[in-house]
Order: C-alpha cells, then sequence, then structure tokens
C-alpha cells in the first residue's frame, strides 16, 4: 500500500551508504508526488508533502546558503571559481554544492509540476481543495505545496537576480579571464536555442569526464531555467496564493529584470519562455493591473530598446553589405541575425497573447513567418 511504498522511499532518501545521484533523488520525490495525487485528500496530501519538502526548505533558508546565492563573487566561489577549469576531476566540496542547490531546486520545480488536484468538482469539494467561490461562481483551489513553495519564493529569486548580476561589467573585469569562460554558452545551449533537435546536457545525469568549466556552465544553466521554471508554474499552480504574495510585482521586477540590458539574448529567451509567458497566459484578469501591468511596462520597454538596437546594428550592416560587396561577413553573423528573429518572435507571441482574450499562446506567430523579419525589425 501507499505507506509501505512511501517508507521505503524515506528510507532510501535517508539512506547516506546508497549515494543516491540527484537525478534519482528527484525521480524518487516525483514518484511519491504523483502517487499522493491518488489520495485525493488536501490535508494528507499536504502533510506528506510538507514532510518531504521540508529538509530542502530548510536548507535553501539557512543563512549560509542565503549568504551564497545573494554575492556573486561569494556563489562563483562555492562552484568552483578557484579550482583549474581544464581539470575533469572535481573537488568533493564543489560537487556536493551543485548536487545539493541542484538536486533542491529541481525536485520543487518537479513537485509542483507534479502535484494535482482531482479532476472532477465533486471530489476537490469532497477532498478539501476548494478554498472558496469567486463572484462568477468558479472555484479557488488550494496546493498541498503552497506553503512550501512561498516559504522560499525570495530565495528562489536570489540566485536570478544573482545570474543576471554575473553580466555585469564591473563584475566581469573582476573575474579572472579563465573564469570569464562560465559565463559563455555550452553548446547544447546554444542548439536548443537554435532550435536543434538535441536536448540540453541533463546536469543530473551520473559523473563524466566533463571538465570543471563543462559542470559549472551546466550548473548555472540549470539552476536558472529551474529556478524560472518554478515562477511560470507558480501561477498556474498556487492561483490566488500566489498572486496575493506581499509586493510581488516589486520582489518580481527587482530580481528577474536586474541588470536585463546586459543579459545575453539566450537568458532572456529562457526567462520569457519559462516565466513570463506562463505569467501572461494565466493570470487572472482582477490581477491584470496590480500585476501584469507594471511587469510588462519595465519588461517590454527594456525589449523594445534592445530589440531597437539588435535591428538597427542588422540594418547598417545589410546596407554596407549592398554598398560594398566585398566587405566581409563576420562569421557569426547568421547567428546574430537569428537571434534576433527569434526574441522578436517571442516578445511578439507575449504582446499577442496580452491582446486577445481566447487565452492565445502566442503559436500564431512561428518560424513560417520568417519572410516578413525585416519588417518586423523595422
Amino acid at each position: 500500500d501507499f505507506e509501505t511504498i512511501n517508507s521505503r522511499v524515506k528510507q532510501l532518501l535517508s539512506n547516506r551508504q546508497l549515494l543516491l545521484t540527484p537525478q534519482e533523488t528527484c525521480s524518487l520525490m516525483e514518484a511519491i508526488v504523483l502517487i499522493s495525487n491518488q489520495m485525493k485528500d488536501f490535508e494528507r496530501q499536504k502533510a506528506l508533502l510538507e514532510d518531504h519538502m521540508s529538509p530542502m526548505v530548510s536548507f535553501l533558508l539557512s543563512e549560509e546558503m542565503q549568504r551564497i546565492l545573494s554575492d556573486p563573487e561569494a556563489f562563483f566561489l562555492c562552484v568552483g571559481s578557484n579550482v583549474h577549469l581544464a581539470d575533469t576531476v572535481v573537488d568533493d566540496c564543489i560537487e556536493l554544492s551543485h548536487s545539493r542547490i541542484s538536486c533542491c531546486i529541481s525536485t520543487i520545480s518537479g513537485m509542483l509540476r507534479w502535484t494535482q488536484r482531482p479532476s472532477d468538482l465533486e471530489e476537490a469539494k469532497a477532498g478539501g481543495f476548494i478554498k472558496s467561490y469567486l463572484a462568477s461562481g468558479n472555484p479557488i483551489y488550494r496546493h498541498p505545496c503552497s506553503r512550501q513553495i512561498l516559504k522560499v519564493l525570495d530565495v528562489l529569486l536570489i540566485p536570478i537576480k544573482t545570474q543576471n548580476n554575473f553580466y555585469s561589467p564591473d563584475l566581469v573585469h573582476t573575474l579572472d579571464p579563465s573564469f570569464v569562460q562560465v559565463l559563455e554558452f555550452l553548446k547544447t545551449e546554444k542548439s536548443s536555442n537554435l532550435d536543434d533537435p538535441h536536448p540540453l546536457t541533463n546536469i543530473y545525469s551520473p559523473p563524466t569526464s566533463d571538465t570543471v568549466l563543462k559542470r559549472i556552465q551546466d550548473f548555472f544553466c540549470t539552476l536558472y531555467e529551474d529556478s524560472f521554471s518554478i515562477l511560470g508554474q507558480a501561477g498556474q499552480a498556487l492561483m490566488q496564493d500566489f498572486y496575493t504574495v506581499f509586493d510581488l510585482t516589486g520582489r518580481l521586477i527587482n530580481s528577474a529584470f536586474v541588470n536585463l540590458d546586459n543579459v545575453p539574448d539566450l537568458r532572456v529567451q529562457i526567462m520569457l519562455n519559462a516565466f513570463v509567458k506562463p505569467l501572461v497566459h494565466h493570470c487572472p484578469p482582477e490581477y491584470y493591473q496590480r500585476i501584469l501591468t507594471p511587469i510588462l511596462s519595465t519588461l517590454l520597454s527594456s525589449l523594445h530598446l534592445r530589440l531597437a538596437n539588435e535591428w538597427d546594428h542588422i540594418d547598417k550592416w545589410n546596407k554596407l553589405i549592398k554598398e560594398n560587396e566585398e566587405t566581409e561577413i563576420p562569421e557569426y553573423w547568421e547567428n546574430i541575425v537569428f537571434q534576433a528573429r527569434k526574441l522578436t518572435r517571442e516578445v511578439m507571441a507575449i504582446i499577442d497573447d496580452c491582446c486577445f482574450s481566447d487565452g492565445a499562446t502566442g503559436d500564431s506567430v512561428t518560424a513560417d513567418e520568417s519572410d516578413d523579419d525585416e519588417e518586423i525589425g523595422r
């Protein structure tokens, strides 16, 4: 029965001699979540999930962890800025830091993603999943993970803000030239943004002969995306519990959009897809003015300036090439144009979702419309 399965999983998770990988730990936790959905009892499921999430929440809320996540220099040191990046042997302390942080964030993301309430309204009501009702008569649901997720909301925002600040010119100039490579993008990350079918390298895979540089890049990439994924899922899953958080707008703007002008396009696209699009698509109408308007006002103003500069740069180069056919085109030119087109489509998809009440997800802007890219640039 379920209690036997849960007891066995807890034994596996607490057995240090087994040396479970982060991937195995996350899989076990997600399995428990999927099974717990069959309880159809809010209080029972809530108690179970809080019991499993408590160690991770305590770890993330620890003073030491918050100090490391909030200070770029301390964060760099924690993940291995003082080691030789070409090495393939990673210090145990650094490996542990990567594993513990990544495992916590990934597991929380998985639990938020897979926790579900009964689809049948009567079952949800009988199980205690309905908190109250809107004036329209639609139910307001409760989420078993809500309390724990909201506890670590600010902690999830810290690594996003810190990683955005990685690209601050003042900080980059203080880094060892060899460590600046960490801020560059993985081949797999570039391929993913270039619509390559090859998936991103999984940071939770068993250790390989990857260099320290590659592992740190993996770590930063996954942490950034998972943190934004949690924020994107929170609106849809927690609903009113999320949108009524005190000063939610200010918290999001002062973390996700910090130093945005210096953050590379690939990172901005991660933010748009994992966080902004779900936020826009699932935000209840009653929170448009208080949540969406100030957030999108800040974001779209920044993106408008970014895209205007990018397309102006592209337009100048195109004119130069037309005027002088012997002009040497940089090898990276196609990628610059592609990224500008792709980011423009992402922004247009968000605007499209804002303008239509049918809840369109922006899929109407597809790669087939690339013939109008120059018009978009103007």
